[in-house]
C-alpha cells in the first residue's frame, strides 16, 4: 500500500470520525434544547412562573421566543382572571347594597297605597311598584349570571317530564303574550329526560320572553320538541324580524344588546343565562334566523 493511499485512508477516517462526533454533539444539543422546551411547556401548563435563560446560541432562540409567548399568554390569563373577580365582586356588592333599599321602597309604597285612596296617588304608587319590581328583576339577573359563570350554583338533574316544564314556562309568560295578542302554540310531548327543572325553566322562560318582546302583535310563537339519539331538542320559533347576520354570533354574550334591542328595556343577560344553563347540564343552544321566517332558538339537553 502506498503512502499516498494510506494518508488518504487516514484522512477519510478522521473526516468520518469528525462527522460522527459532530452528529453526536448536535443530537445531544437537540435533546438538551427539547428537554428545556418540554420543561418550559410543562411549567406553562401548570401555571408556574416562567424564567428566561438568555443565551447567544442559535438553538436557544426558539426557547426564548417560546418563553416570551407563554409569558404574554400567562399575563393575559392573569389579567382576565383579575377582571372576572372584579366583575363578580361588583355585582355582589350591587346586589347586597340595593336589596335593603328596594325592600324599604316597596314597603313604604304599600303603606302609602293603604293610607290614601286618591286616584292620582294610587296611580303613582302603581308606577313606583312597577319600576321597583323591574329593578329587582334586573339585579336578580345580574346575580344569577355572575353565579352561573363562576360555577357557584349547583345544577341538580333528575328525571322529569318535559311537558310539565314547558307548560309552566308558557303559563308564566301567557299574560305578556295576551297583551300583544300573540298565540303560544305548545306542541305536546310525552318524553321524560334528566335535567335541572328550576334552571331549565329559567332558560325556557328567557327565550319565550325574548320571542314575545320582539314579535309583532297578532303573530304565533311555536314551542315544539324533537328527540335524537343523544339529545332532546326544545325549539321556540317566532315570526319576528329576525336577527342581523353580523349579530348572531354575539347575542349569547353577556351584556350584548343588538341594534333592534336598543329601543327596549333589558340588560343583555337573558340569552347569556340560557347558554350558561344549557352548558352546565352538558347541553348547548343553537340559533336559526332570517327576515322572512323569524327566529328559532333550539335548546339541546342530553338524554
Amino acid at each position: 500500500m502506498s503512502v499516498l493511499s494510506l494518508g488518504g485512508m487516514i484522512t477519510l477516517w478522521i473526516l468520518a470520525s469528525a462527522i460522527a462526533v459532530f452528529g453526536i454533539v448536535q443530537r445531544y444539543q437537540a435533546k438538551k434544547v427539547m428537554a428545556r422546551l418540554d420543561h418550559t411547556l410543562e411549567k406553562a401548563i401548570a401555571g408556574e412562573p416562567l424564567q428566561a435563560h438568555f443565551n447567544e446560541a442559535y438553538t436557544s432562540k426558539i426557547e426564548e421566543q417560546l418563553q416570551q409567548f407563554l409569558a404574554i399568554q400567562q399575563q393575559q390569563t392573569e389579567k382576565s382572571q383579575t377582571e372576572k373577580i372584579a366583575v363578580k365582586q361588583l355585582i355582589a356588592n350591587i346586589s347586597h347594597q340595593t336589596k335593603t333599599p328596594l325592600a324599604n321602597i316597596l314597603l313604604y309604597n304599600q303603606l302609602i297605597t293603604e293610607k290614601s285612596q286618591e286616584p292620582q296617588i294610587q296611580a303613582f304608587s302603581a308606577e313606583i311598584m312597577r319600576q321597583s319590581e323591574k329593578m329587582q328583576f334586573f339585579i336578580e339577573r345580574l346575580t344569577k349570571a355572575a353565579y352561573l359563570e363562576d360555577d357557584l350554583i349547583q345544577l341538580t338533574k333528575s328525571e322529569q317530564a318535559v311537558m310539565s316544564l314547558l307548560t309552566e314556562a308558557v303559563d308564566s309568560v301567557k299574560a305578556k303574550a295576551e297583551e300583544k295578542q300573540i298565540k303560544l302554540d305548545l306542541q305536546a310531548t310525552s318524553l321524560s329526560i334528566f335535567y335541572d327543572f328550576r334552571w331549565t325553566l329559567e332558560a325556557v322562560v328567557n327565550v319565550l320572553d325574548n320571542a314575545i318582546k320582539y314579535s309583532p302583535p297578532h303573530t304565533t310563537i311555536t314551542i315544539n320538541c324533537e328527540s335524537y339519539e343523544f339529545f332532546f331538542r326544545i325549539t321556540i320559533s317566532d315570526e319576528g324580524p329576525g336577527i342581523r347576520e353580523e349579530e348572531q354570533a354575539q347575542v349569547f354574550e353577556r351584556f350584548y344588546r343588538g341594534k333592534a334591542a336598543q329601543a327596549s328595556e333589558g340588560l343583555g343577560i337573558g340569552l347569556f343565562l340560557v347558554r350558561e344553563i344549557l352548558f352546565g347540564q352538558g347541553g348547548f343552544v343553537k340559533l336559526a334566523t332570517n327576515k322572512k321566517q323569524g327566529t328559532a332558538v333550539s335548546l339541546f339537553l342530553p338524554k
